[in-house]
Protein backbone atom coordinates (compact mmCIF):
# COMPACT_ATOMS: atom_id res chain seq x y z
CA UNK A 1 0.00 0.00 0.00
CA UNK A 2 1.55 3.58 -0.96
CA UNK A 3 1.08 6.11 1.45
CA UNK A 4 0.61 9.68 0.67
CA UNK A 5 1.36 12.60 2.97
CA UNK A 6 0.78 15.91 1.97
CA UNK A 7 3.50 18.62 2.96
CA UNK A 8 2.79 22.36 2.70
CA UNK A 9 5.43 24.48 2.79
CA UNK A 10 5.84 28.25 3.75
CA UNK A 11 5.18 29.31 0.69
CA UNK A 12 2.16 27.58 -0.11
CA UNK A 13 3.35 25.47 -2.54
CA UNK A 14 2.79 21.81 -2.19
CA UNK A 15 5.21 18.66 -2.27
CA UNK A 16 4.56 14.98 -1.86
CA UNK A 17 6.58 12.53 0.42
CA UNK A 18 5.65 8.87 -0.54
CA UNK A 19 6.42 5.55 1.03
CA UNK A 20 6.62 2.53 -1.01
CA UNK A 21 6.03 -0.75 -0.19
CA UNK A 22 7.65 -3.95 -1.53
CA UNK A 23 4.97 -5.07 -3.85
CA UNK A 24 5.24 -1.93 -5.63
CA UNK A 25 9.06 -2.75 -6.33
CA UNK A 26 7.78 -5.70 -7.33
CA UNK A 27 6.23 -4.39 -10.03
CA UNK A 28 9.31 -2.38 -11.86
CA UNK A 29 9.59 -3.96 -15.56
CA UNK A 30 12.81 -4.19 -18.04
CA UNK A 31 11.49 -4.06 -21.28
CA UNK A 32 12.61 -4.51 -24.66
CA UNK A 33 12.13 -1.25 -26.55
CA UNK A 34 13.33 0.84 -29.84
CA UNK A 35 14.12 4.45 -30.03
CA UNK A 36 12.52 6.86 -31.75
CA UNK A 37 14.81 9.75 -31.34
CA UNK A 38 16.08 11.16 -34.86
CA UNK A 39 19.84 10.53 -33.89
CA UNK A 40 19.44 7.15 -32.34
CA UNK A 41 15.82 6.17 -34.59
CA UNK A 42 15.55 2.12 -34.41
CA UNK A 43 18.60 1.47 -31.98
CA UNK A 44 17.59 -1.79 -29.63
CA UNK A 45 16.89 -0.53 -26.24
CA UNK A 46 16.32 -2.28 -22.71
CA UNK A 47 13.99 0.60 -20.85
CA UNK A 48 13.41 0.48 -16.78
CA UNK A 49 9.79 1.28 -15.93
CA UNK A 50 10.04 2.52 -12.10
CA UNK A 51 7.08 3.15 -9.98
CA UNK A 52 4.55 5.94 -11.26
CA UNK A 53 5.56 7.93 -8.35
CA UNK A 54 7.56 10.87 -7.31
CA UNK A 55 10.37 8.57 -5.24
CA UNK A 56 11.31 7.28 -8.79
CA UNK A 57 12.94 10.51 -9.79
CA UNK A 58 15.24 10.01 -7.03
CA UNK A 59 15.98 6.27 -7.71
CA UNK A 60 19.69 5.06 -9.36
CA UNK A 61 19.64 2.73 -12.25
CA UNK A 62 23.39 0.93 -12.98
CA UNK A 63 23.11 -0.94 -15.46
CA UNK A 64 25.94 -3.71 -15.77
CA UNK A 65 27.35 -4.20 -19.19
CA UNK A 66 25.05 -6.10 -21.00
CA UNK A 67 25.05 -9.20 -23.91
CA UNK A 68 24.12 -8.92 -27.06
CA UNK A 69 23.58 -12.01 -28.89
CA UNK A 70 22.99 -12.93 -32.61
CA UNK A 71 20.83 -15.57 -34.22
CA UNK A 72 23.54 -17.92 -33.59
CA UNK A 73 23.62 -17.26 -29.82
CA UNK A 74 27.13 -15.44 -30.80
CA UNK A 75 28.28 -12.29 -29.09
CA UNK A 76 27.41 -9.19 -30.84
CA UNK A 77 29.44 -5.85 -30.38
CA UNK A 78 28.11 -3.23 -29.65
CA UNK A 79 28.28 0.86 -28.39
CA UNK A 80 26.40 1.60 -25.34
CA UNK A 81 24.95 4.37 -24.49
CA UNK A 82 23.28 5.63 -21.76
CA UNK A 83 20.04 7.24 -21.49
CA UNK A 84 18.31 9.92 -19.41
CA UNK A 85 16.10 9.21 -16.67
CA UNK A 86 12.16 10.48 -17.79
CA UNK A 87 10.20 11.83 -15.60
CA UNK A 88 6.75 11.92 -17.60
CA UNK A 89 7.23 7.95 -18.29
CA UNK A 90 9.10 6.93 -14.81
CA UNK A 91 11.60 4.95 -17.56
CA UNK A 92 15.24 5.02 -17.97
CA UNK A 93 16.73 3.21 -20.65
CA UNK A 94 20.18 2.39 -22.36
CA UNK A 95 20.39 2.03 -25.90
CA UNK A 96 22.78 -0.42 -28.25
CA UNK A 97 24.65 0.89 -31.88
CA UNK A 98 25.03 -2.80 -32.94
CA UNK A 99 27.97 -3.92 -34.98
CA UNK A 100 25.76 -6.88 -36.27
CA UNK A 101 22.02 -8.11 -35.83
CA UNK A 102 21.34 -9.14 -32.25
CA UNK A 103 18.61 -11.13 -31.61
CA UNK A 104 18.61 -10.97 -27.46
CA UNK A 105 19.57 -8.63 -24.91
CA UNK A 106 20.78 -10.35 -21.74
CA UNK A 107 21.97 -8.12 -18.21
CA UNK A 108 21.34 -6.78 -15.22
CA UNK A 109 20.47 -3.73 -13.76
CA UNK A 110 20.98 -2.35 -9.90
CA UNK A 111 18.03 0.36 -8.67
CA UNK A 112 18.44 1.69 -5.66
CA UNK A 113 15.25 3.05 -4.76
CA UNK A 114 14.08 5.63 -1.78
CA UNK A 115 11.22 3.66 -0.17
CA UNK A 116 10.70 6.27 2.50
CA UNK A 117 11.41 10.12 1.61
CA UNK A 118 10.77 13.27 2.68
CA UNK A 119 11.64 17.44 2.06
CA UNK A 120 15.20 18.43 3.10
CA UNK A 121 15.03 20.43 6.55
CA UNK A 122 17.89 23.34 7.08
CA UNK A 123 19.49 20.91 10.02
CA UNK A 124 19.52 17.97 7.64
CA UNK A 125 23.55 17.39 6.62
CA UNK A 126 24.06 18.69 3.21
CA UNK A 127 25.72 15.34 2.05
CA UNK A 128 22.80 13.10 2.81
CA UNK A 129 20.80 15.44 0.89
CA UNK A 130 19.47 13.63 -2.36
CA UNK A 131 18.57 16.01 -5.65
CA UNK A 132 15.85 14.34 -8.11
CA UNK A 133 17.29 13.28 -11.82
CA UNK A 134 18.18 15.50 -14.43
CA UNK A 135 15.28 17.78 -15.68
CA UNK A 136 12.98 16.70 -13.05
CA UNK A 137 11.54 19.73 -11.50
CA UNK A 138 11.07 18.45 -8.19
CA UNK A 139 13.17 19.56 -4.60
CA UNK A 140 15.61 18.29 -2.78
CA UNK A 141 14.79 15.65 -0.24
CA UNK A 142 16.21 13.42 2.36
CA UNK A 143 15.74 9.94 2.06
CA UNK A 144 14.91 7.65 5.44
CA UNK A 145 15.62 4.12 3.77
CA UNK A 146 16.59 3.01 0.69
CA UNK A 147 15.64 -0.77 -1.15
CA UNK A 148 18.10 -2.23 -3.36
CA UNK A 149 16.82 -4.08 -6.38
CA UNK A 150 17.81 -6.42 -8.75
CA UNK A 151 16.70 -6.82 -12.13
CA UNK A 152 18.05 -9.53 -14.20
CA UNK A 153 16.80 -9.42 -18.18
CA UNK A 154 16.99 -11.86 -21.38
CA UNK A 155 14.66 -10.05 -23.73
CA UNK A 156 14.44 -10.48 -27.29
CA UNK A 157 15.45 -7.55 -29.68
CA UNK A 158 12.01 -6.28 -31.36
CA UNK A 159 12.01 -5.89 -34.95
CA UNK A 160 13.25 -2.50 -36.44
CA UNK A 161 9.79 0.61 -36.39
CA UNK A 162 9.26 1.79 -39.82
CA UNK A 163 10.79 5.02 -41.19
CA UNK A 164 7.26 7.27 -40.85
CA UNK A 165 8.00 6.76 -36.96
CA UNK A 166 11.03 8.69 -36.92
CA UNK A 167 10.60 11.53 -34.27
CA UNK A 168 7.85 10.45 -33.04
CA UNK A 169 7.05 9.44 -29.48
CA UNK A 170 4.02 6.76 -28.74
CA UNK A 171 1.69 7.57 -26.14
CA UNK A 172 2.93 6.38 -22.78
CA UNK A 173 0.38 3.33 -22.11
CA UNK A 174 -2.02 2.87 -18.80
CA UNK A 175 -0.36 -0.21 -18.07
CA UNK A 176 3.79 -1.38 -18.83
CA UNK A 177 3.41 -5.05 -19.96
CA UNK A 178 5.85 -7.66 -20.30
CA UNK A 179 8.08 -8.24 -23.79
CA UNK A 180 6.45 -11.29 -25.50
CA UNK A 181 9.43 -14.06 -25.44
CA UNK A 182 11.49 -12.36 -22.48
CA UNK A 183 12.25 -13.32 -18.82
CA UNK A 184 12.98 -11.08 -16.24
CA UNK A 185 13.40 -11.47 -12.54
CA UNK A 186 13.24 -8.65 -9.94
CA UNK A 187 14.30 -9.53 -7.01
CA UNK A 188 14.34 -7.55 -3.18
CA UNK A 189 17.51 -7.10 -1.31
CA UNK A 190 17.65 -6.45 1.93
Amino acid sequence: MISKVIVFLALGTVAVAQSVNDASLQDIKATSGRTYAVAQFNMPAVQVWLPRLTNSAYATEEFSKPRLLDVKGQPVEYELQRGLYDQDKWENEVRFQPKGEPVRIIGTVHVRYPTHLRLARNEDPKEKLTEPAMFAKLPVVFVEQWKEVEISYDLPVLPKLPQSEIGSEPDLPKRITDTPGGKVVVTLKQ
